[in-house]
């Protein structure tokens, strides 16, 4: 039979693999969707970007879809014109075994003459076919990736890094081991968007990322998780060893400057450290870092604070003598052993009490003596 020949089978393999790659592609949206929940709360900023790559990503898989089903339309047509061939030889040989007119034959090699012509046109078509899935695999493969990067700062985005945690959450656990995490805030961002305009501020995220490549080591992950927020998986380390990676990113960070067009804008990080503790969620990790993030930005700011899972604290404060040195000058023609000219509120005082004196002195002169009794 026709039917058990290598070309038919292959054509009826080519089918299945666009059908299960359209249930692979619409499944995989749907688990996308289910892990939205364990994301934790997202600024409006963050969930209105979520929701535009959302609406990119379903175009982008309706269109493939699209693409697939096509290809698999048109492999199944052709599967049904070739059995209908093959379903006529059949016929034919069976009318030639019961004594059909010598004409049958005649049609029958005509048949077989059909059915050779189409299987060659088949194999192009199955060659053709498989070619274009082999290219939508590959973009696939490309899309998936671009949909778990920032295209920023080409750095994981807040997707990647939750699904990230949570792969090292589970193996933390199963190897008991020990897993950090760091989020790291740019200090004053909305100042460096109003003063050098937000190219300018995109340039200091694209910039800040570079250093975190720099910095950390090959195991560790950085992601930007939102906004000028950045997020940092430490693989077996603790608080302490948490600590030590913060205090060196924001070393290396506050005599930074990144360059746009004639201006050096500096640049200070604070960060928040949280060590993850058994049977703790992912959620509830990024939470208490979250608390440390706020603490060191109450703290002044270019400050590194922790959570142990008990309180917060502020391990590492800016001190004052890593703060840029005042440029201002004095006038230069002044005498250097003139005093200090008082400020406006100072000058104010002074004069107030002045003011205060005299009327002491002009009331107590206003009031006659008194008369001695005799």
């Amino acid at each position: 039979m026709m039917l058990d020949s290598p070309i038919v089978l292959i054509a009826l393999a080519t089918v299945a693999a666009g059908l299960l790659g359209i249930g692979f592609l619409a499944g995989a949206v749907a688990a996308r969707r289910r892990s939205q929940g364990d994301r934790g709360t997202e600024p409006q900023g963050t969930k209105r970007e979520e929701r535009a790559r959302q609406k990119s990503e379903l175009q982008q898989l309706a269109y493939s879809i699209d693409d697939a089903a096509d290809y698999t339309q048109d492999v199944a047509d052709d599967l049904q014109a070739f059995n209908e061939l093959v379903a006529d030889v059949t016929r034919s040989m069976q009318e030639d075994s019961n004594g059909a007119a010598l004409d049958a034959i005649t049609t029958s090699s005509d048949l077989l003459a059909k059915i050779t012509t189409l299987n060659e046109v088949l194999r192009h078509r199955l060659e053709r076919a498989e070619r274009r899935l082999h290219e939508q695999a590959q973009q696939l493969k490309s899309y998936m990736s671009q949909a778990r990067r920032d295209a920023l700062t080409e750095l994981p985005n807040r997707r990647a890094f939750n699904e990230e945690l949570n792969r090292r959450i589970v193996e933390s656990s199963r190897y008991e081991q020990a897993l950090a995490v760091i989020l790291f805030d740019v200090d004053h961002f909305k100042r460096i968007n109003d003063q050098y305009g937000h190219a300018a501020g995109d340039a200091v995220l694209r910039a800040l990322a570079e250093q975190f490549q720099s910095i950390l080591r090959k195991s560790d992950m950085a992601a930007r998780y939102g906004g000028e927020e950045f997020a940092v998986i430490l693989p077996m380390s603790t608080t302490d060893d948490g600590i030590a990676m913060g205090e060196r990113v924001r070393k290396a960070l506050q005599d930074f400057t990144v360059s746009w067009q004639d201006h050096a804008i500096p640049v200070t990080i604070s960060g928040g450290v949280a060590q993850w503790q058994p049977d703790e969620s992912a959620g509830d990790l990024l939470e208490r870092a979250d608390e440390a993030l706020y603490a060191a930005k109450a703290a002044g700011r270019n400050a590194i604070a922790r959570h142990d899972g008990r309180r917060v604290e502020v391990a590492i404060a800016s001190p004052a003598t890593d703060a840029p040195p005042d440029r201002r000058t004095a006038d230069p023609t002044a005498s250097p052993l003139a005093p200090p000219q008082p400020s406006f509120r100072e000058a104010c005082d002074q004069l107030r009490q002045q003011l205060e004196q005299l009327a002491s002195k002009t009331k107590t002169s206003s009031i006659p003596p008194a008369s001695s009794s005799s």
